[in-house]
């Protein structure tokens, strides 16, 4: 478990950063690290259910990528907590 963790963190903490190119390099870079070990996906219902309710009261589209940021912005929060 500890490994879940701490590799949970150093996604949470580094992917956000990555230009798109470089991801499938991290990807590959972790894999190596930690072979065989996949990371549970986490659901964001509450959350992208509030994201949701915004956007539509200031008219905005919920695209992928938008929230796809928003979900690594949110994660990095929770790691970074200090």
């Amino acid at each position: 478990m500890c490994w879940l963790q701490m590799l949970r963190s150093i996604v949470d903490v580094n992917l956000p950063k990555f230009l798109a190119h470089d991801v499938p390099l991290f990807h590959g870079i972790i894999n190596d690290l930690f072979p065989g070990v996949n990371l549970p996906r986490i659901e964001h219902t509450q959350f992208l259910e509030a994201v949701e309710k915004i956007c539509q009261r200031n008219n905005l589209q919920m695209v992928s990528f938008f929230t796809e940021k928003l979900i690594q912005m949110y994660e990095m929060m929770l790691v970074r907590h200090g």
